[in-house]
Parts: structure tokens; C-alpha cells; sequence
């Protein structure tokens, strides 16, 4: 049965219960830093193949292309919910209020060339649509996972039964940290972050935006502090549109209650992206890598951040 959630209201359960629920969004802007081409074809990469449940944030004159293409080879509408609510992000509530900082902040972006204040919008929402998902659960799900719509971008990534179940067992197994992606080494300094009390913002790649996820109790841990964060990025201006640099700002703050991916290790593609062969199957992976990954073992380039700033000292 296929789900078009046009209200916020919990629909009864599915009979099924499933390891992850990915959350995604799907929003067209005037201004965007690609072309709809490339977006369409990344889209396809991601909704097409996969069979894992999805929950998409989206407007209801998208819902038609997400549909085709959720049912373009095999019939996965059954695993697909759309939340209609909104039809921006910045309608969202937590999203509302930031409209004007954003507006007034767009200056300070040194890539404003690219940006605008949609995308600032829709890198916020992230946290709140995450955790939205997690306390709606309609797929009686385990763990949520933000993946962004567009990060996959490599012909390749085509899987099927992604996340693999048996990696985020492994990932979240006995632990309730939020699973975030480091895209570069870190440096000591990085490390004595939480320990520095001018706290000045990393505002460096460092954690990437195109993933996060956890369990339902850490996702609102995370949500709770990633707002708060906002507020107390707002108070003491600085740039609020690239929530990257939130994000590095709580994963330094509070290391013990992070995972990190460590992209950078990784060897078989552009390490802003390369959750997607690292989370999938064995099997999938080495038919469509071979052994480039070097992730055989998920526990390898899967570590607590705060265990990871321990190697350094």
C-alpha cells in the first residue's frame, strides 16, 4: 500500500518491522548548485534500486516524479511515505524563525555565489526531519538514517538492500551514539575543541552534511542540541547556513556521544560519498567495486570520535 502522509497524524503500523528507515527530502529551488539533469539522474541512482523503507519530505507537485520513480523497476511503494506538511523548508517549525537571520547573514557566505537561502533552509531541516521521522516510525524501525537525495552520484551506486542490516547492527550494536561522516584526518587541535573555552567555530570540512543517524533516543539528543546550537550561533553571529559547521561544532563538543565514518580511509570513490559502498552488503559492494574499499570490516573505518581524538594525544 502506498503512503502519502498529507497530515502529521502516526498512520497505523506496518505489520513489517525493518533495521533503518532512510529519511530524505526532495525540494526544487530557483536557485541550485546543480543542474536538474544531474539531480534527476542522482535521484533515480538512489530511489530506483534501493528496497530498504524511505519516509521522503517533499511538495505535492513532486510526489509524481518521486512515485515513478520509487516504482520505476519493482514495486517499493509499499516502503515509501511522503510527508506532505510542508511545502518549503521554511515552513518546518524550528526552520520558520531563521528565514530572516538567514536572509540577513547571506553576505557572510563565501560561497553565496552558490547558495541561497533555500539550501541554507533545507541543510537545517535536516536534524528536524530526522527526528520527526523517528518519533512518527512507521516502518517500527530500529535506527534512521538522514541520507541526502543527491549524494548518489557515482553510476555505481545502485544497491538494493541498503543500509545492509548486518553493518548497522554492527555500527550501533551496544552503543547509542549518533553516526555522523568525517571527511578529513583530524588534527589535535580539533580534539582539545571541547576543552577550549573561546570555542571558536570550525568552520573547516571536517563532518560531512550528506549523513547522519542513530537510534530514536539519540537522533533527539542530537536535535535538541542542534537547535540550541543555532540559537547560540545566532547570539553570537556567526554563520548559521551551513550546517556543517554546526555539526562540527556539537560532534567536537561532545566526541563520546558521536561514531564517525572515516571517509578519507576509504578508496573506492569520493570519500563525501563513499557511505554508499561502505554500507552496503559484502556482496553488493564487490560486485560493484570489487575489493577497492578496504572495508571488509565495517569496525574498521567505523570509530568513536572521542576514541579517534585519543590516538592523537
Amino acid at each position: 500500500m502506498h503512503r502519502d502522509s498529507t497530515s502529521l497524524k502516526e498512520e497505523p503500523m506496518t505489520p513489517i518491522a525493518y533495521t533503518t528507515t532512510i529519511v530524505t527530502a526532495f525540494y526544487s529551488f530557483k536557485k541550485a548548485k546543480h543542474t536538474q539533469d544531474s539531480y534527476n539522474q542522482w535521484l533515480a541512482n538512489f530511489l530506483v534500486y534501493i528496497d530498504n523503507p524511505m519516509v521522503i519530505f517533499t511538495c505535492e507537485k513532486e510526489v509524481p516524479f518521486l512515485h515513478r520513480l520509487r516504482n520505476n523497476l519493482t514495486n517499493k511503494a509499499s516502503s515509501t511515505v511522503f510527508i506532505l506538511n510542508f511545502s518549503s523548508p521554511l515552513e518546518m517549525p524550528p526552520i520558520k524563525k531563521l528565514e530572516i537571520v538567514f536572509i540577513r547573514q547571506f553576505h557572510k557566505d563565501p560561497e553565496n555565489a552558490l547558495h541561497s537561502v533555500d539550501l541554507y533552509s533545507i541543510w537545517c531541516a535536516k536534524s528536524y526531519m530526522l527526528n520527526l521521522t523517528s518519533s512518527l516510525n512507521p516502518f517500527r524501525s530500529n535506527y534512521f538514517l538522514w541520507i541526502d537525495a543527491g549524494s548518489f552520484r557515482n553510476p555505481k551506486y545502485r544497491f538494493r538492500h541498503w543500509p545492509d542490516a548486518r553493518r548497522i547492527k554492527s555500527i550501533f550494536h551496544n552503543n547509542d551514539r549518533l553516526l555522523l561522516g568525517l571527511i578529513s584526518p583530524l588534527k589535535k587541535r580539533s580534539c582539545d575543541f571541547h576543552t577550549d573555552q573561546k570555542h571558536t567555530v570550525p568552520n573547516y570540512d571536517l563532518i560531512e552534511g550528506g549523513i547522519l543517524g542513530g537510534s530514536s533516543s539519540v537522533i533527539q539528543w542530537w536535535t535538541e542540541i542542534f537547535y540550541e546550537t543555532i540559537d547560540e550561533f545566532i547570539h553570537m553571529d556567526e554563520f548559521i547556513g551551513k550546517d556543517q559547521y554546526i555539526m562540527n561544532f556539537i560532534a567536537l563538543t561532545y566526541p563520546w556521544k558521536i561514531s564517525v565514518i572515516l571517509a578519507y580511509k576509504a578508496f573506492c570513490d569520493n570519500h563525501w560519498f563513499v557511505y554508499g559502498p561502505l554500507l552496503a552488503s559484502d556482496f553488493e559492494r564487490w560486485i560493484l567495486f570489487g575489493d577497492n574499499c578496504g572495508a571488509k570490516n565495517i569496525m574498521e573505518l567505523v570509530r568513536p570520535l572521542n576514541e579517534v581524538c585519543a590516538q592523537l594525544l
